[in-house]
């Protein structure tokens, strides 16, 4: 969505786009994972950058995080995954 919003120079998108997700990050559920938060308000300000967000060459990549959601990724079993 990103690169043909910048080729078609509809840039009001990618603003449109930032707002959204922090509205709907506002609205999540107590239940929601952790991460969501996180990466919608990444993504968001991922967005408004001005370098980032209209250099359709560069990806906007997830934020790196540790939440593991419950999982251990510890002991032999994580070594077979």
């Amino acid at each position: 969505m990103r690169s043909a919003a910048l080729a078609l120079g509809f840039y009001e998108l990618l603003e449109a786009t930032a707002k959204l997700l922090e509205r709907e990050c506002t609205m999540l559920p107590a239940t929601a994972h952790p991460d969501a938060a996180l990466q919608m308000t990444h993504a968001a300000n991922s967005l408004r950058h001005p370098e980032l967000a209209r250099d359709a060459s560069r990806l906007i990549l997830p934020l790196p995080t540790n939440f593991t959601g419950g999982t251990s990724n510890t002991g032999p079993a994580a070594a077979d995954r």
